[in-house]
Order: structure tokens, then sequence, then C-alpha cells
């Protein structure tokens, strides 16, 4: 879903690597490094604040967030939609999960699945307190 369509979500939170890609500072989309490290995804749900400043407080800011970021996916909303419709099995997808809606890849949508995504990525014996 970046702009260049160079990266995923897992090119930074490699889930085998517990949601981090072990680097000083990452590449975004645009080859721009951010001023932190990344942080894993694993438990993200638990948390009151995200990101390293706590800037967002749910995971739908968040991944919209880091979707439109320079960097980081450097992508826009426009060009995320026209990739995930482009492709048979993400337009049925998302139609299954956002029932009802004329138009169910939207970025809203992206970003809503994206969280619930995030939400389940719990490290085993997880409780939901931090």
């Amino acid at each position: 879903m970046s702009r260049n369509h160079d990266l995923t979500c897992a090119s930074c939170h490699p889930l085998e690597a517990w949601g981090v890609d072990h680097r000083k500072l990452s590449r975004g989309s645009e080859g721009l490094e951010p001023p932190r490290n990344t942080l894993s995804v694993y438990n993200v749900a638990g948390y009151s604040t995200l990101l390293w400043d706590g800037r967002q407080n749910n995971l739908v800011d968040q991944a919209k967030e880091e979707l439109l970021s320079r960097s980081a996916m450097a992508s826009a909303p426009e060009g995320i939609e026209a990739a995930l419709r482009s492709s048979r099995g993400y337009r049925q997808a998302f139609a299954l999960a956002f029932p009802g809606q004329p138009q169910a890849v939207t970025f809203d949508n992206v970003a809503r699945a994206l969280a619930a995504f995030e939400a389940i990525v719990l490290e085993p014996g997880y409780t939901g307190k931090l």
C-alpha cells in the first residue's frame, strides 16, 4: 500500500520478528528515515496511546497516519483505494467485511481493517494488562 508499491506493513513490522525490523531507523517508501525506530505491533490493542510520542489514541487513526506519513508508506487515500480495488480478492474481502456499503474499499475501511488486524496480534499469554 505504499506510494511506490515497494513496502507493505510487514516490511517494517515482520510478525516472525515480533513486529519489528531490528533496524536503527526504518526506511519509508520515499527513502526517508523516520525520527525513531519501528515499534512492535504486538499487543498494541492494550495501549492507551500509540506511536512513540503518544499522539494517537486509537488504532484507526494510527493506521491512517502511518499510511499517509512521508517517512512511512507515503501514500494517498486515492492510491490505496485504487491499488486494492484493482484486486478482485480484496474487493470481495472488503465487501464481506463491510457489508451493505456500495463501495467497501475506502481509505477509512482500509484503516479499520488494519486496526482490526492489529487488535488481534498478541503475544502468547498476553492478558491485556500492561
